[in-house]
């Protein structure tokens, strides 16, 4: 059995991806990019509607179609219309998205990313890539958000339960419990030139456990 990949958050705001493929895997994801702030180029004949709309939208409205491998409209998305002609699409990349539908394509572009010491997930076929994504969701608190990722052993459809039923549980049990004191989810970060705003901790019982002990 291959190791558990290492979760990690990235911090893509204001660098290149490369989306290899057009289609709705693609337009999720590539959406996700750019709210990330991530600039975002996609190569592949056609895309999906929702990708058009996004370039439209990065751009003042109008349909972008660059030429240049790696150029950005608006710092946000483009869109080169042809197919994937090899490493030098890969250039100046900090991550690889590729979803072709052709499995060779695919192989061929995660083989590119390898080489270059690049990231690269593989929506088709997970193994195929060095990097995965996450079920994710994001839970509101009072104390600001929480973000959970889950990973199921390259088995997406397991994840999304997993994450599903976590995300639950927080939306609602823990709101009963916030409301109770039993647990206190308030951010432990210090201000800047500040004072801590609370603990965060877990406890089972009627009886609170005392700071810095583990439940």
């Amino acid at each position: 059995m291959s190791p558990a990949p290492f979760l990690l958050g990235l911090s893509l705001a204001g660098r290149h991806v490369v989306a290899v493929g057009g289609g709705p895997v693609t337009a999720r994801r590539v959406a996700d990019l750019v709210a990330a702030g991530a600039h975002v180029h996609v190569v592949a004949p056609v895309v999906a509607p929702e990708i058009v709309a996004l370039v439209a939208d990065t751009s003042g409205g109008a349909r972008v179609a660059v030429t240049s491998s790696h150029a950005a409209s608006d710092g946000r998305i483009s869109w080169e219309s042809r197919p994937y002609a090899g490493e030098g699409d890969l250039d100046g990349a900090w991550l690889v998205h590729v979803a072709t539908g052709d499995p060779e394509v695919d192989a061929r572009v995660a083989a590119d990313a390898d080489r270059r010491h690049v990231f690269c997930v593989a929506a088709g076929e997970a193994s195929r890539g060095s990097a995965r994504v996450p079920a994710r969701a994001v839970v509101p608190t009072e104390s600001g958000p929480i973000s959970l990722a889950v990973h199921a052993a390259d088995d997406p459809r397991r994840a999304v339960a997993v994450r599903g039923a976590v995300q639950d549980h927080l939306a609602t049990c823990a709101a009963t419990h916030l409301a109770s004191g039993a647990v206190d989810l308030t951010s432990r970060r210090r201000p800047a030139g500040g004072r801590d705003r609370g603990p965060v901790r877990v406890v089972s019982g009627p009886h609170p456990t005392p700071r810095g002990a583990v439940a």
